[in-house]
């Protein structure tokens, strides 16, 4: 399953008469946010991370949650960013030099917003690649 929300549309035709039906499937994600990351520099990350409309419904009445202000915990540093008009906040972070992955925590800074929160969310990095 991928992370984030999952709308599967089904059309079916029939070869008869030429008549056709649709049917909508709509799987909620999970976890509220899906994340990506990739190194910038050797001991810098940049974390992107995209809330799940399903889940920005029902914290906030609205798919994206703009402007909502969220925390990120990664190792003992605190980290700031606002959800943007597309339900994604990115984060500049330190971290192990060369390192695969890392594990962070994600809370809403009101607790008007606390079902965003997440107690560990890994965000793999991408293999740079060899030259």
């Amino acid at each position: 399953m991928p992370p984030g929300d999952l709308t599967v549309d089904v059309f079916v035709q029939s070869s008869n008469d030429g008549t056709s039906a649709v049917t909508h499937i709509l799987r909620n994600a999970q976890f509220s946010f899906s994340s990506t990351g990739s190194r910038i520099g050797s001991t810098h990350y940049r974390l992107r991370l995209q809330l799940a409309p399903s889940w920005g419904k029902r914290a906030c009445g609205s798919a994206h949650c703009n402007g909502v202000k969220l925390k990120l915990v990664s190792g003992k540093k605190t980290y700031f960013d606002y959800l943007d008009e597309d339900g994604q906040a990115v984060f500049t972070v330190s971290g192990k030099a060369h390192a695969r992955y890392l594990v962070v925590k994600v809370r809403s800074v009101s607790s008007k917003y606390k079902r965003l929160n997440l107690a560990h969310l890994r965000v793999n990095f991408k293999p740079l690649a060899k030259h």
